[in-house]
């Protein structure tokens, strides 16, 4: 059985939205502070954001590039599941804005292949069945941190959520080096 790895970028791997919130709020008075928050968590437009708080959107935008990094606990698990099998990136973000944000850490080494919106579509089972097809998968673990885009309705991929998938890796690691086989 052939089995690989899916992940999603923006939240999952990259902290993204953590990255946002600060360069959002360097821009702006204090006063906005939980504004920023709240509109970040609801996927509100970030250049509205910046324009809902008197902020240059060129200005905030630069900022969040030199701010968003990877967790580093993903980047652990990526070199090491990289060892066993194969790892594709899926993201619902252009292919401008997933290649930016990987370049700041060479984010790229990590995957297979990188599919974005211009080329994939999450939510459709044609889409699914040519990519597994294509890649001749048995099953595709899929990691996301979004219950809305990255919960996918398909029989031979298995929709995880980021926070619960850490742990579980944690624990594998944990067994494998004890030697246990569980």
């Amino acid at each position: 059985m052939k089995i690989a790895f899916g992940f999603d970028l923006h939240n999952t791997i990259l902290l993204s939205n953590d990255a946002w919130i600060e360069a959002l709020s360097e821009c702006s008075e204090e006063k906005y502070k939980n504004f920023i928050r709240h509109e970040v968590y609801n996927k509100t437009s970030r250049k509205m954001i910046a324009e809902q708080i008197g902020a240059d959107y060129i200005e905030v935008l630069e900022l969040y590039h030199s701010k968003v990094k990877p967790d580093t606990s993903w980047v652990y698990f990526l070199q090491s599941l990289r060892e066993s099998y194969p790892l594709y990136l899926i993201s619902a973000s252009n292919r401008k804005k997933v290649y930016r944000d990987l370049k700041g850490w060479n984010g790229q080494q990590f995957f297979d292949e990188i599919l974005t919106t211009e080329s994939f579509n999450k939510s459709s089972k044609e889409d699914w069945d040519a990519f597994l097809k294509k890649h001749s998968l048995d099953l595709l673990i899929y990691i996301g941190n979004d219950v809305d885009e990255d919960v996918v309705c398909h029989p031979n991929v298995i929709p995880l959520l980021n926070g619960n998938f850490l742990k579980t890796l944690e624990k594998m690691e944990l067994l494998k080096k004890r030697g246990d086989e569980r």
